[in-house]
């Protein structure tokens, strides 16, 4: 599997299974997309629906979204590099909240953990937090893009 499908699915997966969070659809109507509803936060208590899109038209991923159930909170990352992206969602009504960063850390970093058979640490970073997080070894991978109905 190519690195940035690897990371993207990582991602995903440490929401799926942590005690705050249901998975409500994998896979949508569309292509891969994944959702998760995350039934408390830290910072707040209000539910939301978080999909993950990626390798999706986007006119297609908006109309399988749209087929569950909304509630109050709903986000959509979008994993995807072109420069028009943000254009192309926020043409079909979507708000464009921020842009973040697919970063990985690759196993030959990550000492104790590979040795419990943990072969990547991924994470969504903001535009300021990529220079930090690069020097503590992650490297950049893809763009992703936030948006609310």
């Amino acid at each position: 599997m190519h690195t940035i499908d690897t990371a993207w699915q990582a991602t995903i997966a440490g929401y799926v299974g942590t005690p705050f969070v249901q998975q409500v659809a994998t896979p949508l109507a569309c292509a891969p997309i994944q959702g998760v509803r995350v039934a408390y936060q830290i910072d707040s208590p209000t539910p939301c629906d978080d999909f993950y899109v990626a390798n999706c038209d986007p006119k297609a991923a908006v109309v399988a979204i749209k087929s569950v159930p909304p509630i109050a909170n709903q986000y959509i990352t979008v994993l995807d590099n072109s420069p028009d992206c943000v254009a192309r969602y926020t043409a079909l009504g979507l708000r464009h909240t921020c842009s973040e960063v697919l970063m990985a850390l690759m196993q030959h970093i990550l000492n104790q953990d590979t040795r419990a058979g943990i072969q990547l640490s991924t994470l969504l970073a903001t535009q300021s937090a990529v220079p930090l997080y690069q020097r503590v070894g992650y490297q950049s991978l893809a763009q992703t893009h936030v948006f609310t109905p």
